[in-house]
């Protein structure tokens, strides 16, 4: 049987293709990329951000694909609460949207996974940044994380029958400034340069931000990488 291993953004997931890869591509609608590796015995890839991409590239896989052993959704998340630091790690059990919790299906993930600490982690559509993660902090007391995809991602998994876990690593604090990159990235997280270019002259706070997320981020994925090459050599 198969391991799936996705992200959300292509960058979140670049460093294990790159030690797993090249790997096979997989025709899949939207700006999902999804690349056969390790003999056929895994599959890894991103699936764009948010609840409409991760549930078109669920759907799409679980048509084209035999059902997994077990299947991770992987990514980046920010802090709701302030001890909470870049690069930590955590296997998300449950998420919220809308108010409602969520649990994520049964699923047996390798050792290298299911021993990260638990964190439940809240959905929402849009980038939170500093005043909406202490909102999230306040109205939901259970979840200590924050990204854009796990609730969604649960809810088409149990729809699907799909044995599929969340696990999130620390990007950005509760109240680090988040840069506002509009349309300068494309559905995956690559750099429009043009768009990109023009939006931080628009907005010199976000060119601002832009160092220290950066770093951030690499200090996250730098974590994340080699739990998930662990679990793939389990």
């Amino acid at each position: 049987m198969t391991r799936w291993v996705l992200s959300p953004l292509r960058g979140e997931i670049k460093g294990l293709l790159a030690a797993v890869g090249p790997g096979e591509p997989l025709a899949l609608p939207g700006a999902a990329e999804v690349f056969r590796c390790q003999g056929g015995a895994t599959l890894v890839g991103w699936t764009g951000v948010g609840a409409s991409a991760v549930r078109r590239t669920l759907e799409a896989l679980s048509a084209a694909e035999p059902r997994p052993e077990w299947a991770a959704l992987v990514g980046v998340a920010g802090a709701l609460t302030l001890e909470l630091e870049p690069g930590q790690v955590f296997r998300c059990p449950a998420a919220y949207a809308d108010g409602e919790r969520i649990a994520g299906p049964q699923v047996r993930l390798p050792d290298a996974l299911a021993g990260l600490p638990a964190a439940e982690v809240a959905s929402v559509s849009t980038v939170a940044d500093g005043a909406r993660k202490r909102a999230l902090a306040q109205e939901l007391p259970g979840a200590t994380l924050v990204d854009m995809e796990t609730a969604w991602a649960f809810q088409v998994a149990v729809e699907l029958g799909l044995p599929l876990g969340a696990v999130r690593v620390v990007c950005d604090r509760r109240d680090q400034a988040i840069p506002d990159l509009g349309d300068g990235l494309d559905a995956v997280g690559r750099v429009r340069p043009l768009k990109f270019a023009r939006q931080l002259l628009r907005n010199p706070s976000s060119a601002k931000a832009l160092p220290g997320l950066g770093r951030a981020f690499a200090q996250a994925t730098g974590a994340l990488t080699p739990l998930l090459r662990a679990a793939l050599a389990g």
